[in-house]
Parts: C-alpha cells; sequence; structure tokens
C-alpha cells in the first residue's frame, strides 16, 4: 500500500495512515467546493489543471504521495470554500440574525 511504501522514505506507517484518511475526509467537501465556485461562476480551471498535472505526473513517475503536494493545495482551497459556504448558509438561516 500507499503507506507502506512511505516508511521506505522514513516517514512512520502510523503518520502515512493519518495522512491517507485526511486526504480521503477532505475530498468530498472539495468537490462540493468545486461545485460551490462553479455555480458562482468562478473559473475552476486554474485548480482543475493543477490536479490533471499532478494526476499525470504521478502516473508517468510511480504514483508516490509526495507528487501529489500541489494537489493537496488544490483540495484543500476547494474544501475550504465548500466550508465558507456552508458556515454562511447557517449564519444566514439563523432566525433574528440581522444581515450586514
Amino acid at each position: 500500500t500507499t503507506a507502506r511504501a512511505l516508511q521506505f522514505e522514513g516517514r512512520p506507517y502510523d503518520w502515512s495512515i493519518r495522512g491517507l484518511w485526511a486526504y480521503r475526509l477532505l475530498l468530498a467537501p472539495a468537490l462540493v467546493g468545486l461545485v460551490v465556485l462553479r455555480r458562482r461562476r468562478v473559473p475552476i480551471w486554474p485548480l482543475v489543471s493543477m490536479l490533471a498535472v499532478v494526476s499525470l505526473t504521478a502516473v508517468a513517475v510511480y504514483g508516490h504521495v509526495r507528487f501529489r503536494t500541489v494537489g493537496d493545495l488544490v483540495v484543500l482551497v476547494a474544501a475550504a470554500v465548500a466550508f465558507d459556504a456552508l458556515l454562511g448558509r447557517l449564519l444566514r438561516s439563523r432566525p433574528g440574525t440581522p444581515s450586514p
């Protein structure tokens, strides 16, 4: 597995597993964030193109996690957009909250 492969580069197995789970947990919010950006008519092609380049690099080389770093940034930004949209929706739905 990927976690076992990372042990050869000095990364402890337990931390590798934690990192993989954190990445997997952020994938769904990242997809929602890309949808939110698209609905807001924000161009998402720069983010999607970075993911494509990371994927092609991983396929061409040998698919090591360290090549995913740029893709991780895209996932974090897109997930943050989703969390921001959710928080904004929750704050707007509160009764008695004045709008700015």
